[in-house]
């Protein structure tokens, strides 16, 4: 998903998968931050396609409501 959302490399490292969490968890907090000025803000609808991408409809129906 990170790929998808056009994450810097460098900063998809620190998604890599541990035991204890998901690299999810590690994503969000960074999604957080998508918003600082310059950048094209994050959206529901894009958060849709790049989990779309890698087959997360479940997460696109929890996405809709």
């Amino acid at each position: 998903m990170a790929c998808n959302l056009k994450i810097p490399h460098e900063v998809q490292k620190g998604f890599e998968v541990y035991f204890e969490l998901s690299p999810t968890v590690h994503l969000f907090p960074f999604l957080s931050t998508l918003n600082e000025p310059g950048r094209e803000p994050l959206t529901v609808e894009k958060l849709r396609t790049a989990l779309r991408a890698i087959y997360r409809r479940d997460l696109v129906k929890k996405l809709q409501g």
